[in-house]
């Protein structure tokens, strides 16, 4: 995808308009998400410990989907869900790289060729030079209206594996 020209940024009040609905959708979404992900842990976690795949409960989303992961992968307590949680987890770190881009990066221009787009700026660290660059992350609209409806699908799935999980 190319960046838009990035010399004079601008972004205008229609194209935020069109785009707040879906993004805020997104967030509000992965909040559930993340819920869904500590209820799992819950479940999880001293199982885990306890086979020397955890030492300490994870706080990063990235941390956690890496941990539950590996759980439902290795644990045989947890294989009746094995591929439906796989399955979901992997959904759930491609909406977090989206997530990530909006709820972490500056809204910093709008372009529309060849569609719709979010250019954000963000400042990453990068451990070999050790300081933060800047870095610009595209996201067309297409890519944040299709995140905002499959979140409410992976937190529905996420739901029924919780509710087996705890009993319920």
């Amino acid at each position: 995808m190319m960046v838009p020209d990035l010399g004079s940024r601008s972004i205008t009040s229609e194209a935020i308009a069109e785009i707040e609905r879906p993004a805020g959708q997104l967030l509000l979404g992965y909040a559930l998400l993340d819920h869904q992900l500590d209820f799992w842990l819950m479940k999880v976690f001293e199982v885990a410990r306890k086979q020397n795949l955890a030492s300490k409960m994870p706080h990063q989303i990235g941390d956690k989907i890496g941990l539950l992961e590996k759980c439902f992968t290795r644990l045989a307590e947890f294989s009746q869900h094995r591929h439906q949680a796989l399955r979901l987890l992997k959904e759930a770190d491609e909406l977090n790289s989206i997530r990530n881009t909006i709820a972490h990066g500056a809204l910093s221009h709008f372009g529309a060729d060849p569609g719709p787009m979010l250019v954000f700026a963000r400042l990453r660290y990068s451990k070999g030079h050790g300081v933060h660059l800047l870095k610009d992350e595209v996201l067309t609209f297409a890519q944040i209206i299709d995140a905002a409806s499959r979140v409410s699908d992976v937190v529905a799935g996420m739901q029924e594996i919780s509710q087996v999980l705890h009993g319920r």
